[in-house]
Formats: structure tokens, C-alpha cells, sequence
């Protein structure tokens, strides 16, 4: 899904900027007009991994969460017999980002919640 979304953009990027002849057709959200808008500027929006860690996404990006909803679960390996510590939503909003990689370094920002603004 992320190569299609990808390969869209550079398509259109090189049509609008005259590079490409022809038309790109919106695809997913941008076709059916359920795409939103959020802003992320806010410190709030953000958290950051407490400790070196195994990421687990529990909540998918794009989903609409509440503040302390549940987004996923850091896992502390160098503590297999302690729970997974509960990553959750700092704001009301849309889940925007999450940790790329299953391993995350403390500081390393693992989950973004944007909040929905008008277009």
C-alpha cells in the first residue's frame, strides 16, 4: 500500500510540475474525499519512547483516538517478566505516526496523534 501511495505522489508531482503529460486519477481517501486534515505542531501531539524498547502498534495509523486511548505497547526486553508499558494517545485526535521499526531507542518519538482541524 505504502509503494502505491508513493508512486501516486511522484506521478503527480511530475505532472503537475510539467515533467509528465496527462492527468492522475486521486486513488483511496483522496478518491472517496474521507481524507482530513491535522495538525501536528504541538509537543502534546507527541511521545517518546521512556527506554530502549520493541514497539508494538496496537492502534492503526489513521484511526480516531481519544486522549489515553491505547496506540500500542513498548516492550522492555531487559525486563521480559514486567509488563509492556501502555503507549497512548497524548490528545483527542487522529493517529498520524507511529515508531517505524519494531526496535526503538529511548527519546525516539513512537507514537504522533494529530489533532483534526478544518480544511
Amino acid at each position: 500500500e505504502g509503494v502505491r501511495y508513493g508512486r501516486q505522489g511522484v506521478l503527480a508531482a511530475a505532472v503537475r510540475h510539467g515533467q509528465l503529460d496527462g492527468e492522475v486519477a486521486p486513488i483511496a481517501h483522496h478518491a472517496d474525499a474521507s481524507q482530513k486534515c491535522a495538525a501536528i505542531v504541538d509537543a502534546a501531539c507527541y511521545v517518546p519512547a521512556p527506554f530502549d524498547g520493541h514497539y508494538e502498534e496496537v492502534t492503526a495509523c489513521g484511526a480516531r483516538v481519544q486522549r489515553g486511548d491505547l496506540v500500542g505497547r513498548l516492550h522492555d526486553f531487559q525486563r521480559i517478566d514486567g509488563p509492556a508499558w501502555p503507549v497512548t494517545a497524548p490528545v483527542d485526535g487522529i493517529v498520524v505516526g507511529q515508531a517505524w521499526g519494531a526496535r526503538v531507542r529511548q527519546g525516539q518519538f513512537i507514537a504522533c496523534v494529530g489533532v483534526e482541524q478544518p480544511w
